[in-house]
């Protein structure tokens, strides 16, 4: 009997490290996708940004010209004042 405790508690005690690193990895693992996910969505954001600033280099670029022109989402154009907002 007691060298069935003696070997159960050997089982137990080389059983738990292998618990702990099996705990520890899958929390890794979690915090990888975690931060793959901030990777993903700070690269979204840094495209949203690219784009609006492309989109006001755009609409300061058309209120520069001469006469002055309003960017419309694709191109600059000459606002008819009368039929525009009448």
């Amino acid at each position: 009997m007691k060298n069935l405790f003696l070997a159960f508690t050997l089982m137990v005690t080389n059983l738990i490290p292998s618990l702990v690193f099996a705990q520890e990895f899958s929390s890794a693992g979690t915090q990888i996708n975690t931060l793959r996910q901030i990777k993903e969505q700070i690269e979204n954001l840094d495209t949203s940004i690219q784009t609006l600033q492309t989109y006001v280099d755009n609409v300061v670029a058309c209120g520069d010209e001469t006469p002055p022109k309003h960017y419309n989402g694709t191109a600059c154009v000459t606002i008819n004042a009368v039929s525009d907002f009448s």
